[in-house]
């Protein structure tokens, strides 16, 4: 890998990883994104991040990789529809080590394999990740929205 050094390993998601993952999304939002949503954003959001959802969303398709230690999972991107990244979450204690670039430049490798003329990249950023988003290269595409409670600011990324 090589933007982060050798502490970490990245590799497709498994079914077996999802209680893993939907734990660590969880207490990320819980640590920067729910503070900022109404109750209504925060059940929106506790459904999404569910095993359940994530099980269904992988055997429909949705591409998730995971990035983690030794012993624990420590960062997952997952995307739909090779061009909209619905899940980029790192535990807090792993922030700012260059996993969500890693996971990011993997996905893209992967989107571009099975899309090589797709060109534009979406998210949907919370407002504590908006910074995160425009380091990686995304910019706004629009303006600040609400929907079901979950706020956000639809970005874009052209690669």
């Amino acid at each position: 890998m090589s933007d982060i050094d050798a502490r970490y390993t990245t590799r497709l998601t498994t079914l077996e990883d999802l209680p893993a993952v939907s734990n660590l999304v969880w207490n990320v939002f819980d640590a920067f994104i729910a503070p900022d949503y109404a109750s209504e954003g925060i059940t929106e959001f506790q459904n999404f991040a569910q095993v359940k959802s994530m099980r269904s969303r992988l055997e429909d398709g949705a591409l998730s990789i995971v990035c983690q230690t030794r012993t624990k999972i420590v960062g997952i991107i997952e995307t739909r529809n090779n061009n909209h990244i619905s899940l980029l979450f790192v535990a807090v204690k792993h922030q700012r080590c260059g996993i969500a670039r890693e996971l990011l430049g993997q996905a893209l490798e992967l989107m571009r394999s099975n899309d090589p003329l797709n060109k534009v990249i979406t998210v949907n950023a919370s407002p504590s990740a908006e910074a995160a988003y425009q380091h990686l290269g995304f910019t706004a595409d629009g303006e600040w929205q609400v929907k079901n409670g979950i706020r956000y600011l639809p970005m874009k990324l052209i690669v």
